[in-house]
């Protein structure tokens, strides 16, 4: 089976990496092309669009999926998950506009 990378001669994590950036530049394509339908499209037009953005998708899980050859032990998306809030006092201004920590060094 030929996967992306090894189509234009690279293999590894370098064309791991080159399938990301065509990834990147299939969704602009896409995204243009749904920002140019007309504000009442046809079903036609609809269709098309949407199979454009299965494709992708698919694009996107199969790159997603090769990453685990890569990136053993390392979760890609952890990135864009929510940090969990931190709640420090200290960093909230005091009373008379400063910054306690910070002015207490003075």
């Amino acid at each position: 089976m030929s996967s992306p990378s090894a189509e234009h001669g690279h293999v590894g994590s370098i064309g791991w990496l080159l399938a990301g950036i065509n990834i990147e530049d299939s969704q602009d394509l896409v995204r243009e092309a749904i920002h140019q339908l007309p504000a009442d499209p046809t079903a036609i037009q609809n269709a098309d669009a949407m199979a454009k953005q299965l494709a992708l998708q698919s694009k996107v899980q199969k790159h997603q999926d090769e990453a685990d050859s890569f990136m053993d032990g390392f979760d890609i998306l952890e990135h864009s998950r929510p940090m969990k809030p931190m709640d420090d006092g200290g960093l909230l201004a005091s009373p008379d506009g400063g910054i306690g920590p910070l002015d207490a060094e003075e």
